[in-house]
């Protein structure tokens, strides 16, 4: 018989599944309708809306909790207007945008909010008609907002300007958003891991 340490093993990295379209675009909405309240749109028509469009179960706790929140503080406020920061990510999965803007900026999603069902306005087409990118894009957008995130990470601690103004916020969201896409480790949103 032989030594455990004489054999050969052959590993072989299998990627874990992406999350389903369906999941993608409900994912899409809620963040939406999140930096909407985050500025001010009624609380209760937004909760309502996605509770009678089907989709309240993809709202995580926290969500609902901000959702709830009539008097949210000033750093809940900024904390989920950040966190949708995320949304561009999932719009380019779901090929709602052609190319994903550099990280350079803070892009305004004014127009992506044409793209996407917004209060009031039915969802059920979109989430039905939503597909994603190929697996092998989404996967080399992986692994360069990850390289972005661990470049403004290593800025950041060294006490340095981000090369290619990189902005550290922008690139944490992203990373976030994609984490979730890939269902790395299988979290869900408000546990996302974001180790580079």
């Amino acid at each position: 018989m032989n030594n455990q340490e004489d054999q050969e093993y052959d590993y072989e990295y299998i990627e874990p599944a992406l999350r389903t379209p369906e999941e993608v675009a409900s994912r899409t909405i809620i963040l939406v309708a999140l930096s909407l309240v985050a500025d001010g749109a009624d609380r209760d028509l937004c909760i309502k809306w996605i509770e009678s469009e089907g989709i309240l179960e993809h709202v995580s706790p926290l969500e609902f909790k901000f959702f709830r929140n009539t008097s949210p503080s000033p750093n809940d406020v900024k904390e989920m207007q950040w966190r949708t920061k995320a949304t561009l990510v999932l719009a380019w999965a779901l090929q709602l945008i052609e190319d994903l803007p550099p990280s350079s900026q803070l892009y305004t999603q004014d127009k992506l909010w044409q793209k996407v069902p917004t209060l009031g306005n039915p969802t059920t087409e979109f989430i039905r008609n939503a597909s994603l990118r190929p697996h092998e894009e989404i996967w080399n957008l992986y692994h360069k907002i990850t390289k972005e995130h661990w470049k403004a990470n290593d800025a950041e601690f060294n006490k340095r300007e981000a090369p290619d103004g990189l902005i550290h916020g922008v690139a944490y969201e992203r990373h976030y958003g994609i984490n979730w896409l890939v269902n790395h480790c299988e979290q869900e949103w408000d546990n996302v891991d974001t180790d580079t």
